[in-house]
């Protein structure tokens, strides 16, 4: 589906996610993004009710998020909803370095130099990131 999203705002929400220093402020700005898709997604529907896989950003979101590996997509999956990488190695019983190792491999093979472009990307092809569970 072709969608035309209100970019700047977008962006802003998400530097705002980068720079939230509380895990609660993150999650909330997370689910004002993902409102801001769905009205966008709904906005768009009786317009393009066709899904554009020729679109080269999509594509290149699709193929980098099918480049990582299971764990890459996991840790992906908890750094967008806000997790530090303190909990995020918590979780997943791995040291907070290899959280970050993960995270800065993710990047490169991103192309990108920011989290937020991370996320923009991520949010392209939301359908090859992994769904997590959280381990006590």
């Amino acid at each position: 589906m072709n969608i035309i999203l209100n970019s700047s705002k977008i962006e802003a929400l998400l530097d705002q996610v980068v720079l939230a220093d509380d895990l609660e402020k993150r999650k909330y700005l997370l689910n004002l993004i993902k409102a801001e898709l769905a009205i966008a997604a709904r906005d768009a529907a009786p317009f393009d009710q066709t899904v554009s896989s020729a679109d080269p950003a999509v594509l290149r979101a699709s193929q980098c998020i099918s480049g990582l590996t299971p764990r890459q997509r996991e840790i992906l999956s908890r750094v967008l909803d806000g997790h530090p990488n303190k909990n995020i190695a918590a979780d997943l019983g791995i040291s907070q370095r290899t959280v970050e190792n993960h995270r800065a491999k993710v990047m490169k093979k991103a192309g990108v130099k920011s989290l937020p472009a991370l996320a923009r990307m991520a949010f392209m092809a939301p359908d090859l990131l992994v769904a997590y569970t959280h381990r006590p």
